[in-house]
């Protein structure tokens, strides 16, 4: 099965775009085929589907071969969600061929869990299988996914990782780095979780700074911006193959937070 995935979050870095070009074989073998990203935000509407071909041509595909496609939802810039999910829409309807829309913040924790868990056994590596054995296993985690919303804020979203998977334990939703970091204590607290909390997005220099000023140990994971957008490829091929991906007009970008002309709008009603 051939995806082009497409992740216009801006999560990790402030990329407008990347595209993946992935095979998913039987046995959900998975083949990273091409990527390619787009480096300024403003330049998103005029670059991307010529970087939609430059994909397309690394992998050498044709569209008639693409079996289905992939955006991330969001959260993440109001003007960047638009673009991509407009932009997936239309071809998967053109293509007649499913879209998956995956939310941007369970790209991000899947990428921060391979990560950590490829760490974990780089550390085992050369220990004896009796030592290996004798080690209690990882314990579960609190892993805090955050980005960047308005001035003060950001947008946020609480996992439960343990060594096998990552979960979402509470929804996407905005507040400051002290309500995030809390909420998350508070998880730990009652999931009875004793392992320090992780922190991983282009919010977490912030949350990392609060916590760090109240001498409050904890984990910060730096995600690399291409291994998200293959982990949105990956959780979206996986819709695919089990048809679960449901009506185009049911995916929509995941808006947290109201545009600036909404804000703009409000305060000039505010004032009337």
């Amino acid at each position: 099965m051939k995806i082009l995935a497409l992740d216009t979050g801006g999560l990790v870095a402030p990329d407008a775009a990347t595209v993946v070009a992935m095979r998913w074989d039987e046995g959900d073998e998975v083949s990273v085929l091409a990527i390619e990203s787009i480096q300024e935000p403003r330049k998103l509407g005029a670059q991307l589907a010529g970087t939609l071909e430059a994909a397309l041509e690394k992998a050498g595909w044709e569209w008639e071969e693409v079996n289905g496609l992939v955006v991330g939802i969001g959260p993440g810039s109001w003007t960047s969600l638009r673009v991509g999910v407009a932009t997936m829409k239309t071809l998967a309807q053109t293509l007649s061929i499913p879209l998956a829309g995956v939310p941007s913040f369970d790209a991000l924790a899947a990428a921060a869990h391979r990560a950590l868990s490829e760490h974990e056994l780089e550390a085992q590596t050369g220990k004896s299988r009796k030592k290996r054995q004798s080690e209690p296993a990882s314990s579960s985690q609190i892993l805090l996914t955050l980005a960047p919303c308005r001035p003060g804020e950001l947008y946020g979203k609480i996992f439960l990782r343990t060594p096998h998977y990552v979960a979402g334990a509470q929804r996407e939703w905005i507040a400051s780095a002290k309500t995030h970091t809390d909420a998350a204590y508070s998880q730990a607290l009652s999931d009875g979780i004793d392992g320090l909390p992780i922190l991983c997005g282009a919010g977490s220099d912030e949350a990392s700074a609060f916590l760090a000023s109240r001498d409050e140990a904890h984990v910060v994971v730096d995600v690399d911006a291409l291994q998200v957008a293959i982990e949105l490829a990956i959780a979206g091929a996986f819709q695919i193959s089990t048809d679960e991906t449901g009506p185009l007009e049911d995916i929509v970008p995941l808006y947290l937070a109201p545009s600036s002309a909404e804000r703009n709008r409000d305060e000039l009603l505010a004032t009337r």
